[in-house]
């Protein structure tokens, strides 16, 4: 729902129509939009009094709001159950924008614009946390408003963007099958071998009692060596997700051709370099030009695609080490050193990811080459030296 401060539509949301008890206009016949009136309401205790409503005919109280929806069906954006009544959306965004001076169409984007700005601002934080290749990022919309909101934010940033099946009801499946997470934090000046794995520990049995699985269970280990922390993060699904979710295994060929569109290169300039039963690493070298195109600059990409066609990881250039656990587990001390950079502030040491069985192994939060190792043996404990594995070491 939009918020009026003025004439103006200052902010959208985040109060939806349907928790409002609204009605949307995009799904309503147009003979009801007889007398309409402006209504400033509060829509639940607590909410800020400049929502935007509108009241017709005799009704002392509004009935319908100005959406997202009503935006993008001005605009023709929606395809799917979005989609409303072409005529009631155009009487509804006429009227609306003479009362506010503007119109249809620049209060249609005004609208869409102030709710993108919102998506925009975590995706950017996302992309500069983890160093993303912007032009190889693509925008998964799923919940009730993705129709109206993905597209439009999409267009800003200049990104590519995909609707998630079913995706008006997605949001309730995530939340029916979403993730268990827990975070456990210690206080720790020079934190141990032992310390790394008692606090792994701890977060992996806290996910376990709260109903995840086990063979879904994921711990990550972080060293903040600045705010002399040491912070374990576990993960895991709930044991319905894991016995209801099936998903299509993917052949070869076609792992092939999405890790090459992930890259953003042709299928012949990819090349897998390791693998094991459920992931498949690959790397291709890209070419990019700046100042106008007098210089250029080469980088690898690295991706590794699971058996269902998901980028499970996207790293720059990075050392590949596939082979068994057991070979694993005797170069990895040696890649590490290798590509640790020495410099003012000591030793940096490289992020390491491990592949082993279905589970991507995240140990980039460590600070030294015997926590990575001790935290490789206490997440490998139960497989066999002969279990296909690789492991990834890309510098900082």
């Amino acid at each position: 729902m939009p918020r009026l401060r003025g004439h103006v539509i200052a902010d959208v949301g985040p109060r939806s129509a349907h928790i409002a008890e609204l009605e949307y206009p995009s799904f309503s016949d147009p003979g009801e939009f007889v007398d309409c009136r402006l209504e400033i309401l509060q829509p639940r205790r607590g909410d800020p009094e400049d929502y935007l409503g509108i009241a017709t005919g005799k009704q002392k109280k509004a009935r319908f709001a100005f959406t997202t929806t009503e935006a993008a069906n001005v605009l023709e954006i929606p395809t799917g159950s979005a989609r409303g009544r072409t005529e009631s959306v155009r009487v509804v965004a006429e009227w609306l924008a003479t009362q506010l001076g503007t119109t249809a169409k620049d209060l249609a984007l005004t609208v869409l614009d102030r709710a993108a700005r919102k998506v925009e601002e975590v995706v950017e934080q996302f992309i500069d946390e983890y160093e993303f290749e912007r032009s190889f990022l693509t925008l998964v919309g799923g919940g009730g408003g993705a129709e109206t909101i993905v597209p439009h934010a999409a267009r800003r940033m200049k990104l590519q963007h995909t609707l998630a099946d079913n995706a008006d009801v997605i949001s309730a499946i995530g939340v029916a099958l979403g993730m268990i997470r827990e975070t456990v934090e210690r206080s720790i000046i020079n934190p141990t071998e032992a310390d790394v794995l008692a606090i792994r520990g701890e977060a992996l049995q806290a996910v376990l009692r709260m109903g995840a699985s086990a063979d879904s269970a994921e711990v990550r280990v972080e060293v903040d060596a600045r705010q002399k922390r040491l912070i374990a993060t576990a993960s895991g699904s709930p044991e319905m997700r894991t016995r209801t979710l099936e998903a299509r295994v993917l052949g070869a060929e076609e792992r092939h051709a999405l890790a090459a569109a992930a890259c953003g290169v042709n299928d012949d300039q990819l090349k897998m370099v390791g693998e094991n039963d459920f992931m498949s690493v690959y790397q291709a070298d890209t070419t990019r030009k700046r100042f106008f195109g007098l210089f250029t600059s080469t980088r690898r990409q690295t991706r590794v695609i699971d058996r269902e066609g998901i980028v499970r990881l996207q790293l720059g250039d990075c050392r590949v080490q596939p082979g068994t656990l057991s070979t694993v587990q005797s170069r990895l001390p040696g890649l590490v050193e290798e590509q640790t950079v020495y410099g003012d502030a000591g030793a940096l040491t490289p992020d390491v990811f491990v592949l082993l069985g279905g589970r991507v192994l995240d140990l980039s939060g460590l600070i030294s080459k015997e926590q990575i190792m001790a935290l490789v043996r206490a997440e490998t404990e139960g497989h066999t030296p002969s279990s296909p594995c690789v492991a990834l070491v890309a510098p900082k």
